[in-house]
């Protein structure tokens, strides 16, 4: 829920969004509102991860994208598109709709905004490989205590079962 707060300041509304949810087509989607641009966000090898708004542009903005993971696009007509990189690592491509006005708050959200899907990307991999890891040491690891086993599972944001 938007707090007053929130609703005067978008750029702490949007961080708000990347930090506390590992939803990328929510970040897109409430930066897209914020923006009042099209946006798409695509893994790197095209899988879509998020468009908005819904409807012809938003798919037109996938489209976009998807172009830039699988052809290497770099430059289209009425679109930015940025590779989210975290180091040497590619992470996605952002495709975002581009018109002549722009106002300086819209400005540093748009320029913030391949930053913080970084984070998210790199923050929500990390957690999916130590989950994999975790389900990996449940099953092989037979010191592996029903105790500590819920701890770390708790600490991972998964529930284990009693039995």
């Amino acid at each position: 829920m938007e707090t007053a707060d929130d609703a005067r300041d978008p750029l702490t509304s949007l961080v708000g969004v990347a930090v506390h949810s590992d939803d990328s087509a929510r970040l897109i989607a409430d930066a897209s509102l914020r923006s009042r641009r099209p946006l798409a966000l695509v893994g790197q090898h095209g899988e879509p991860l998020g468009h908005a708004p819904e409807g012809a542009e938003g798919r037109r903005a996938l489209a976009v994208a998807r172009a830039a993971a699988h052809n290497r696009l770099v430059d289209a007509a009425g679109w930015s598109i940025v590779p989210i990189r975290r180091g040497p690592s590619p992470l996605g491509f952002l495709a975002i709709g581009t018109r002549q006005e722009t106002d300086a708050a819209t400005r540093v959200l748009l320029e913030v905004l391949p930053e913080l899907v970084a984070e998210q990307l790199q923050r929500v991999a990390l957690l999916r490989a130590q989950r994999a890891a975790f389900v990996r040491r449940l099953l092989s690891d037979r010191r592996f205590g029903a105790a500590e086993a819920r701890r770390e599972a708790r600490g991972l944001g998964m529930d284990l079962a009693e039995a």
